[in-house]
C-alpha cells in the first residue's frame, strides 16, 4: 500500500513537473523580453509570421510559426546559458561548434585547430604568401617607407597545453613556421610575435581564457617585439608609450568566445585587462570604435616616425601604444590596403619632421588563422566570432 502510494506521489510530481516546463514558458511570453535573448546571442529573432497561402522561402505558416515560437518562448535564454553552462563545467563539451573549451576553463576558437593540426602548411600556401609580402615590401620601398610584417599567433599556438586533450600535440611545423622563415631567408623584417610571446610566457597570462586576442600583457610583448622590428627596419626605435606590466590591473569583460557559449553569462574576470596608462596621443578624428575602418592619431612625445598599419582586431589593443610612438600614424581595417595611397597621406602629414632614412613604416598585421585570406580570396574585415 504504501509502496503504491508512494509511486503515485512520484508519477504526481513528475506530471506536475512537466506540466510546469510547458506552462510555464507560455504564461512567460506574456511578459518575457524576447529581445533580451536577442541581445544576448547577436542575432535577429524569427518575427511573427502574417498568414499566407505561399511564402517566398517555401516554407508553411506553422513552419513560420514553430520558429518564431522558439525564438520566444519565455526563459529561452536562460535555458540556453544553463544548457551550456552544465556542458562546458559539467562534461567539458561545447554547446557551439566554433568553439573548442580547453583546459581549465580556456576557450578557443575552433577555426584555428586547422592550423594547430598542420592542415594549412603546404609549399604551394607558403610560396603564395611569399610572393604576396615581397610585392608589398617592395611598395613600400618605392614609396620611401621601411616595412614590416606581423602575425598574431593563435591563441592554441601559444598555449597548445591548454587546448582539449582529444586534440593531441600541436603540429610541429605550422604554416606560420614555415612562412617566417621563408620571409627571413628572403629578406623581409618580420615581427616575430609568436617567439616573443611564447618567451614571455612566464611573465603572466598573455592571452583572456575566455576570448580569441590577447589581452593588454601580450600587447605590450607584442609592441615591444614591433618596436625592435621598427627599428631594425628604418634605425629609429619607436618611442613614447607608457603602458606597462606596471599599470595593467585585472578586471571584469565581456569575452568573444564566452559570449559564443554563454549569450547570459559572458562576463568573466580576466588577468591584465584594465589599463591605466595616461593617453599620450589624440586622434585627428572621433574614434567610434577602435574596430573602425580607418583611424588617424599623433603622438604627443614621439620619435617622429610615421606609421602606415594594416590590423584586424588584434590591433585593438595595439593602437594606443603605437599610436604614442609615432608622430603620426593610419590604422586601417578592411578590404583596402593601398599602401601609396596612405604612405603618401602620413608623410604629407608629418612634413619635414621625419628623421631622416625610411621615416615611414608601413606594418601589416593579421591573424594567423586569417593567413590564407591573403592570397586565396579578398581581403576583408572578419566577421563575428574572433571578433578578429
Amino acid at each position: 500500500m504504501n509502496d503504491k502510494k508512494g509511486y503515485k506521489i512520484i508519477c504526481t510530481a513528475f506530471l506536475g513537473i512537466l506540466a510546469a516546463a510547458m506552462i510555464v514558458p507560455l504564461v512567460g511570453m506574456l511578459f518575457y523580453d524576447a529581445g533580451e535573448a536577442a541581445r544576448a546571442e547577436q542575432r535577429t529573432l524569427e518575427p511573427f509570421p502574417e498568414f499566407r497561402i505561399a511564402y517566398s522561402d517555401g516554407r508553411t505558416f506553422g513552419e513560420h510559426f514553430e520558429s518564431w515560437f522558439a525564438d520566444h518562448f519565455a526563459f529561452r535564454a536562460e535555458m540556453v546559458d544553463a544548457n551550456a553552462a552544465v556542458m562546458t563545467e559539467v562534461f567539458d563539451s561545447s554547446p557551439e561548434d566554433d568553439v573548442i573549451t580547453g583546459r581549465d576553463g580556456w576557450l578557443f576558437y575552433a577555426e584555428t585547430a586547422k592550423d594547430y593540426l598542420g592542415e594549412r602548411n603546404s609549399e604551394e600556401a607558403v610560396e603564395k604568401l611569399v610572393e604576396f609580402v615581397k610585392n608589398e615590401q617592395k611598395t613600400a620601398a618605392d614609396c620611401g617607407a621601411g616595412y614590416v610584417f606581423a602575425v598574431a599567433p593563435n591563441k592554441n599556438s601559444i598555449y597548445p597545453e591548454m587546448m582539449a586533450q582529444r586534440y593531441g600535440a600541436s603540429c610541429e611545423e605550422s604554416l606560420l613556421d614555415r612562412l617566417t622563415q621563408r620571409l627571413k631567408e628572403e629578406g623581409v623584417t618580420v615581427c616575430d610575435l609568436k617567439e616573443a610571446l611564447i618567451s614571455a610566457k612566464s611573465r603572466g597570462d598573455l592571452y583572456y581564457s575566455g576570448d580569441s586576442h590577447w589581452n593588454l600583457l601580450g600587447s605590450v610583448v607584442a609592441f615591444d617585439a614591433l618596436a625592435d622590428a621598427v627599428e631594425k627596419e628604418t634605425t629609429v626605435r619607436p618611442n613614447g608609450t607608457r603602458r606597462t606590466p606596471e599599470t595593467l590591473t585585472n578586471g571584469t569583460r565581456e569575452d568573444d568566445l564566452l559570449k559564443m557559449v554563454r549569450p547570459i553569462k559572458a562576463i568573466r574576470e580576466e588577468a591584465f585587462s584594465q589599463d591605466s596608462s595616461p593617453d599620450l596621443y589624440t586622434a585627428a578624428q572621433r574614434i567610434r570604435s577602435l574596430d573602425d575602418t580607418k583611424i588617424v592619431t599623433a603622438g604627443k612625445e614621439s620619435s617622429g616616425l610615421t606609421l602606415v598599419m594594416s590590423r584586424d582586431s588584434f590591433g585593438r589593443a595595439l593602437i594606443k601604444p603605437l599610436s604614442e610612438s609615432f608622430a603620426h600614424s593610419i590604422f586601417v581595417r578592411g578590404n583596402s590596403f593601398d599602401i601609396q595611397k596612405l604612405a603618401a597621406e602620413a608623410q604629407k602629414a608629418a612634413g619635414d619632421k621625419q628623421p631622416e632614412g625610411a621615416g615611414t613604416v608601413v606594418i601589416r598585421e593579421i591573424v594567423e588563422r586569417n593567413l590564407l585570406t591573403l592570397v586565396e580570396e579578398p581581403e576583408e574585415v572578419p566577421k563575428g566570432k574572433d571578433g578578429e
